[in-house]
């Protein structure tokens, strides 16, 4: 928090202070504490601000670049800055680089109207270019934590990114993140069906099974038939819930029929009986195609008419013989 409220008071010919601090806003994206990591997230995002409204980086004021000249402060100049860590010696700082990157991508995302997408001349296309192959050879890392940084960036770019931006890398993406979808450990085979879901529904099945190795199509049958399966049972529930409606409807105006019935006169019954059954042969749903459906609706339809046709015969207790050999039935 205290350098959050420093950031904002730095000079703009004192940039270098950004550079500074910068390893620690980086290691810090991998502390175990939720609290420290977001204080992290917006610092990165504070110093890109600052960063992006211009000013002057001067090197010559940080120790080991005394003989570098001084650079413009940018949008473009702070991704550099932040992706020299990419070229660290543990797997513990690349892959907190990675983690850096993938929030700045996604923080700079739309939050003005003058950043859309970042395709704007503040991130140049080649620096988006840049960043996409290095993530596309992190991705064949051997080391778990940097691949599954290198996932999660991946994951953003998607999100973050033109369609038409990514489109182009598909052919070497999809193989390098397949590499993963075998390995059991650390949620990598959840990881990557998750991206390859995103990746089908933003470029279609066909373009991504274009580029997808052989032996790896069953990984896309199985979203495939999953997602047929979730769009299958979406349909039921809204055919379910209109079938309830359908018999709350019916239910309540059975209710008001049985209160009629019960002071009904003997030679309106019959005409009652059979504007009872057009009332319930048209509450039926003519779109539903299935027999089965059909047959049950016609004997709850019978049930409830006999329901009501007894409770009729108990209210003229007096005439229940008579009536009972009307209708076939015994009382």
């Amino acid at each position: 928090m205290a350098l959050q409220s420093i950031i904002d008071v730095v000079p703009d010919d004192s940039l270098h202070f950004i550079a500074v601090i910068l390893p620690e806003a980086i290691i810090g994206t991998k502390e175990a504490n939720e609290k420290a990591r977001e204080a992290a997230y917006d610092l990165l995002i504070q110093m890109g601000k600052k960063m992006q409204r211009g000013g002057t980086v001067r090197n010559s004021m940080i120790d080991g670049m005394e003989d570098m000249q001084d650079t413009k402060a940018t949008l473009d100049e702070y991704f550099v800055m932040v992706s020299a860590g990419l070229a660290g010696t543990s797997q513990h700082m690349i892959s907190a680089t990675i983690t850096a990157l993938s929030r700045m991508l996604y923080g700079f995302k739309g939050n003005s109207s003058k950043i859309a997408y970042l395709t704007i001349d503040d991130l140049s296309s080649a620096m988006l270019d840049d960043l996409l192959s290095t993530m596309e050879l992190f991705l064949t890392s051997k080391s778990r934590e940097i691949a599954r940084s290198a996932i999660g960036f991946m994951k953003v770019a998607l999100v973050s990114l033109p369609k038409e931006h990514m489109e182009g890398r598909l052919e070497k993406l999809i193989p390098n993140l397949m590499v993963w979808s075998h390995e059991t450990k650390g949620h990598f085979r959840v990881k990557v069906k998750n991206l390859m879901e995103r990746l089908i529904r933003r470029f279609g099945y066909d373009a991504v099974a274009k580029f997808t190795p052989e032996e790896d199509r069953k990984l896309l049958v199985n979203i495939r038939k999953s997602r047929e399966r979730k769009k299958r049972g979406k349909a039921i529930k809204e055919e379910d819930g209109d079938e309830d409606g359908q018999k709350v409807s019916i239910k309540t105006e059975n209710a008001d029929l049985s209160e009629r019935w019960a002071n009904l006169p003997m030679k309106k019954f019959s005409t009652a009986v059979t504007a009872t059954c057009q009332t319930l042969k048209l509450k039926r749903n003519p779109q539903r195609k299935a027999r089965k459906v059909h047959e049950s609706k016609r004997h709850s339809f019978v049930k409830d008419l006999k329901i009501q046709l007894t409770c009729w015969i108990k209210a003229h207790s007096r005439r229940s013989l008579r009536i009972s050999r009307y209708c076939g039935m015994k009382s």
